[in-house]
């Protein structure tokens, strides 16, 4: 029986995260950490990846510094963080548990589980939030040596946005791919009345202005991003 390549199995394991319906961050997420081992191992067959060679890749991890970010370079080296590292175990571990029931192969993957010393982050003062809100409202606009507040066009939206990461403690990243199905589900996008979860209270602040918006919206498009 002959064995598909790490990459090969890499696509197949990401085709049925996909199905699952995880998010598309967590997806990009397993995508990027499944490149770069495969891009190490230079893409064997799955069936020869050994637990040795697993121990030496995080061994590389461990050693590794990276120069740029987002495709500038930074001041000086920096070493992967303990989380960075943590969250590519959790992605091999569960590729390979995915993989060893695929194809019916052992399990090379035995690197006891890596706990991250992960910083807490303390919360954002309520004067402080107050603060982003009013600043919703208006922007400083200057005509020749005036200086004069303008009201926002989209103060609504933009306040909306503010609440809805607090609430939700979203990233920017996953605030950005928000659609109408991944927050409620099937939806008519010309009655809003049939997304339940969007107008029937109680909710999070930041939904107010999209249950009075949603009718504008197209489906699949992001609530804040397309308009």
């Amino acid at each position: 029986m002959s064995f598909p390549s790490l990459s090969a199995a890499a696509q197949g394991y990401l085709i049925t995260k996909s199905a699952n319906n995880l998010s598309d961050h967590t997806i990009r997420n397993y995508r990027k950490d499944l490149e770069r081992f495969t891009k190490w191992l230079k893409d064997p067959p799955i069936d020869t990846i050994s637990s040795r060679q697993i121990k030496e890749y995080f061994k590389y991890l461990n050693n590794y510094r990276y120069t740029h970010i987002g495709g500038h370079q930074i001041s000086e080296p920096k070493k992967l963080s303990d989380k960075t590292i943590q969250n590519t175990w959790g992605t091999l571990s569960n590729f390979w548990n995915w993989a060893t029931e695929e194809f019916e192969i052992d399990n090379p993957f035995n690197i006891p589980p890596i706990k991250a010393n992960i910083r807490p982050i303390d919360p954002i003062p309520q004067e402080e939030i107050q603060k982003l809100l009013k600043a919703c409202d208006a922007a400083v606009k200057v005509n020749g040596d005036t200086r004069y507040m303008s009201r926002r066009s989209t103060a609504k939206r933009d306040k909306a946005i503010v609440l809805l990461l607090l609430d939700a403690g979203l990233r920017v990243t996953e605030l950005c791919e928000l659609t109408l199905a991944k927050v409620a589900g099937p939806f008519d996008g010309a009655n809003p009345t049939a997304c339940p979860a969007l107008v029937a209270g109680p909710a999070p602040h930041g939904f107010r202005w999209v249950r009075v918006h949603a009718g504008k919206q197209i489906f699949i498009r992001g609530i804040f991003c397309q308009i």
